[in-house]
């Protein structure tokens, strides 16, 4: 990393290595005045050499390179999360399946794969040097523009929803453009390859401005929920305003254009009508719903109002919950109107609720999200009563296919038993237990099963 002259990743690994108790002063020091790129050769995995860095994350960390090879400007994306389990292993689950997604979609409006590094794990991406939307919003977008780029990140929906992903993270940060000012859309990440209905629970997926009323109740993700983000990136485009969680719109685009009306209100709100059902049925119909009007090319507005964009809170303020008390068991969520329980996060607790989230069948507890500022994790509170009697055959068989989906993600659950099931008049749900048995195997969790019918 010194070699490298990645000054932040060489700090973050000194501090690493000295907190497991290594030995830090035989460590190479960065000078105090680096050379300059071109005095320095920093070449990565044979072809690549480094110009910067450009972003770091607890996962990756990104890299302006010239490929050596073809002599164009790429993106070097490498993995940087080890810990194998919990959340790093999470983490390069995400970052293999965004190779895979890249790797299926060949679109004009998707960032495209270049190479993938299994050695690294890295992935190669060409350069977009136009930056983001997230930066570009920073001054006033005509409505033109702003259509355009909608529809652009539209088409590129519409091909991933075509091989069957689900992108789940639309947000501006992820729209990139290219040298010639073409949008491009990022980080498939989070998305799901050959399934549309995989649950996308608030915890852990999207950043809640952008996204869908239905993902942060923790529902499943479907084509609409990826419409409703391109909905609200272009009313922020068109007004200044982010939306803000649980509130009315203040504007509408017609009350900051002049040449808007009320149609073209009617087609940017559809995106974001609250129930799924009432947004366009696909991508297609959402490209044409904005394209059958006319959109003016000047910025002329009614009254340019003082930017609104809220900060998306990291962590849930007091007025939205019940009880404030740090550690209070069981809270309500007033955003959601769910009732909360919370527990204590741990190494083992986290890979256990990651197992359950990722799993996300109807009869398991859903997981709802990890605070790890209050060391909690939140999972929605139990419907119906523990369970007092024999389980049914139906309620027998959906809890072998909850196991079968809690298995296939690598977690057994160890304590089937009635203090961990909840029954309820249409339903029956297997609560979370934080604590693993060692002893335990598949076969345990099915034979438990088995003495509860």
């Amino acid at each position: 990393l010194a070699a490298l002259g990645l000054a932040q990743a060489h700090d973050e690994a000194t501090r690493e290595l000295a907190a497991l108790g290594g030995e830090v002063s035989t460590l190479r020091r960065l000078p105090a005045e680096p050379a300059p790129p071109s005095e320095v050769h920093r070449r990565l995995y044979g072809r690549y050499e480094v110009i910067r860095e450009v972003a770091s994350t607890a996962t990756s960390r990104v890299l302006e390179c010239t490929d050596a090879v073809r002599g164009e400007r790429v993106a070097v994306k490498i993995f940087a999360a080890w810990d194998t389990r919990g959340t790093g292993r999470d983490a390069l689950a995400r970052f293999e399946r965004e190779v895979r997604v890249l790797g299926a979609i060949d679109h004009p409006n998707v960032v495209p794969l270049r190479d993938f590094i299994p050695d690294g794990p890295a992935i190669v991406l060409a350069w977009m040097s136009g930056g983001t939307l997230e930066t570009m919003m920073q001054s006033p977008l005509a409505p033109a523009r702003s259509v355009e780029i909608a529809e652009a990140v539209l088409r590129a929906l519409g091909e991933a929803h075509r091989v069957g992903v689900l992108h789940r993270d639309v947000k501006p940060a992820n729209v990139l453009f290219d040298d010639s000012g073409v949008a491009r859309l990022s980080d498939f990440g989070v998305a799901h390859l050959s399934d549309l209905s995989v649950t996308a629970t608030a915890a852990v997926i999207g950043t809640l401005a952008y996204m869908s009323p239905e993902q942060r109740e923790g529902k499943p993700a479907t084509v609409q929920s990826d419409i409703y983000g391109v909905g609200a990136i272009l009313f922020e485009m068109l007004t200044n305003e982010r939306l803000a969680v649980g509130e009315e719109p203040k504007l509408r685009p017609s009350g900051v254009h002049r040449d808007l009306d009320a149609r073209h209100d009617d087609a940017v709100m559809k995106l974001l009508a609250p129930s799924a059902l009432d947004r366009p049925a696909d991508t297609f119909a959402a490209r044409r719903a904005l394209s059958a009007l006319t959109w003016p090319h000047d910025v002329e507005r009614a009254a340019l109002p003082a930017r609104t964009r809220r900060p998306v809170p990291e962590r849930p303020s007091g007025a939205r919950l019940t009880d404030t008390t740090p550690r209070a068991p069981m809270v309500t969520d007033a955003w959601t109107g769910r009732s909360v329980e919370r527990i204590a996060l741990t190494p083992e607790s986290l890979a256990r609720a990651g197992a359950f989230a990722r799993a996300g069948h109807r009869a398991l507890q859903l997981v709802l999200r990890v605070d790890r500022d209050d060391g909690l994790i939140w999972l929605e509170a139990a419907r119906g009563r523990k369970l007092d009697r024999v389980l049914s055959a139906r309620e027998k068989t959906t809890l072998l296919e909850a196991l079968d989906a809690l298995h296939a993600h690598g977690v057994v659950h160890g304590h089937v038993d009635a203090t961990h099931v909840a029954v309820g008049a249409n339903d029956v749900v297997l609560l979370f237990d934080p604590r693993g048995d060692r002893t335990a195997t598949a076969d345990t969790d099915f034979a438990q099963l088995r003495r509860l019918t």
